[in-house]
């Protein structure tokens, strides 16, 4: 719900809730290892500008220098480092990672900043195809060749904005990244030109009294699969996700709700003194946490009984031990284990060497699953994403 900010455009539902997938890696101990484990070896290791084939010229190690300027002060706050961990954090928790690009007056990317996913939406495309001009490499040489694309606009909205019937200007819009065309961030709509306006971003001009003007910036997505957004790479697994969280709770749980008494206590020929029974209810009462799981208390009786002799036989208190029936220190551990391992197989691939399930591991066994999962997991997800970083920011 985006409170009554202007909709026209129209924003699309994305099939996973992306604050849900949040909640689920922040609360599953397995889902936040494996996640981790591909941030810190997809995104963990830094990057290096290399100048090839024709760039490698004069005029290349000046680009190179241009880029290695961009990426070690990105935006004056982060490295590049730090700005992908968080867009690869994202991606592989909601299958969307963003990434803002702002261009300086001659239309060079000079800023990037990390865009939140839970928080950033996609709206349709465009039914209108822009004309454009690209480079493409052809026989060792870039070439230029015109095409015709739609584009899409982002809506990013802002969760610290107030609701409600006064509230305003709760969204802003992007363009998608190597849109030529001039936005207004405040409604999303195109301009032909950019207005004359205030410091409060307010248009000069009688005609528009009250309207405001920003000029939008790109989005830059990465996406995980073939549709508008991406998916989740573990969302095979997710229920295994939740059982494995829901069983886990159960295991908590019992700590405050015993569900078995630790004993019982009976009574033969006795009647327990008022104090005695109040305070044994009690103790069962507030009996539901770890710091009573060990208290004890002192009964007292009275005699009901009289021997043959006509004097009063002595009661009798027996406690009978329950703790045989409690569950032997957890439940559900084998369908906690069967869960475990099928995120980190089905969900990620990855081998248990790198969220710390070690096993029988032998130096050679855990070298051959260190090398296997770098060509089969890790340098295909990074070059997944430095081709995403290569062919828009430094193409441009």
């Amino acid at each position: 719900h985006y409170g009554n900010a202007d909709l026209r455009l129209g924003i699309l539902q994305p099939p996973y809730s992306p604050s849900r997938m949040y909640e689920l890696f922040e609360e599953s101990g397995v889902l936040h290892s494996c996640i981790e484990a591909m941030v810190q070896n997809v995104h963990g290791f830094g990057h290096e500008i290399i100048a090839s084939g024709a760039h490698a010229a004069t005029e290349g190690q000046h680009h190179k220098q241009m880029l290695e300027h961009l990426f070690a002060s990105p935006n004056g706050m982060h490295s590049f480092a730090s700005l992908s961990r968080k867009m690869g954090r994202d991606y592989f928790v909601t299958g969307n990672g963003f990434m803002e690009v702002l261009r300086d007056l001659g239309g060079t990317p000079s800023l990037l900043f990390w865009m939140d996913a839970k928080h950033v939406r996609l709206c349709p495309s465009d039914p209108e195809f822009v004309p454009l001009t690209i480079s493409v490499q052809r026989g060792g040489q870039d070439v230029d060749m015109e095409i015709e694309r739609s584009f899409r606009r982002y809506a990013m909205l802002n969760p610290d904005a107030a609701t409600g019937p006064a509230a305003t200007n709760n969204i802003r819009y992007f363009k998608e990244f190597g849109d030529p065309r001039i936005m207004n961030a405040y409604d999303g709509t195109y301009w032909d030109h950019i207005p004359e306006t205030d410091s409060n971003n307010l248009i000069l001009g009688q005609d528009m009294v009250g309207e405001k003007f920003m000029t939008a910036s790109e989005v830059l997505h990465h996406a995980y699969g073939n549709g508008q957004y991406g998916v989740p790479p573990w969302v095979g697994v997710i229920l295994s996700v939740m059982g494995s969280q829901r069983a886990e709770f159960v295991n908590y749980d019992l700590f405050d709700n015993q569900g078995v008494p630790p004993m019982i206590i009976t009574l033969a020929g006795a009647a327990m003194t008022d104090e005695s029974l109040e305070q044994l209810i009690d103790l069962f009462r507030k009996a539901k946490s770890t710091e009573k799981f060990n208290k004890f208390i002192v009964l007292e009786t009275e005699s009901t009984t009289m021997s043959m002799s006509g004097n009063e036989a002595p009661g009798k208190i027996e406690v009978m031990d329950l703790m045989q029936y409690r569950k032997d220190d957890a439940m559900f551990l084998d369908y906690l284990t069967d869960c475990r391992k099928s995120v980190r197989r089905y969900g990620f691939r990855l081998p248990g060497l790198f969220v710390g399930e070690t096993g029988d591991l032998t130096y050679a066994t855990a070298k051959i699953n260190r090398r296997t999962a770098e060509e089969q997991i890790f340098q295909p997800a990074r070059n997944s994403f430095d081709e995403l970083i290569n062919m828009s920011i430094c193409r441009a």
